[in-house]
Parts: C-alpha cells; structure tokens; sequence
C-alpha cells in the first residue's frame, strides 16, 4: 500500500493509572480493523508523538489533566484519516 494511503480511523486517548504511575494510551479503531494500542510513559512523549503525526492535535486540543483520582480516563476520541507514516508516529501502523 502506498505511503501516502489514507485510512479511516478512530483515535482515542486514555489516561491510566494514578499519582507517578500514569500512563497515556492511544487506540485505534477502523472499521473491521483494530490498529491496536500504543502506551506512552510521559505526557511530553505523548504530546511530541502527537504533534509530529497529527499537527493540529495538541495539549489545547486534549483534557491531558482531567483525571487525577486515579480511574482510568478518555480524554479524546476523534475520527480522522491517517496515513501508514501518521499511525507509525503513534505506535498504531
């Protein structure tokens, strides 16, 4: 498949674990296919994955510090079309 491919994909975002053990995970969902899940230890490397794959979704656009009580948390879902290089950038392709 060409680089340059666009699939359709739904992106959610969730905050686990509470305190220093927190954790970012992004998950992808498209259609019949699950392009699994990439877990990111700090909110820095999750904000510098996001903007290298998707430039227009940043710390304004996310609610990163919502959830501090500890319970797991959505803090996006969004459907956008990402190419094979986009998805790779998150840990997804």
């Amino acid at each position: 498949m060409p680089p340059d491919h666009k699939f359709a994909v739904r992106i959610v975002i969730q905050r686990l674990g509470s305190g220093r053990q927190v954790t970012w995970r992004v998950v992808g969902y498209g259609g019949n296919r699950a392009f699994g899940h990439s877990d990111f230890s700090s909110r820095a490397d999750l904000l510098h994955a996001l903007h290298l794959a998707i430039p227009g979704l940043d710390s304004a656009t996310l609610s990163l510090d919502e959830a501090r009580d500890g319970a797991p948390s959505i803090l996006f879902t969004g459907d956008m079309e990402l190419s094979y290089p986009q998805l790779a950038v998150l840990g997804l392709g």
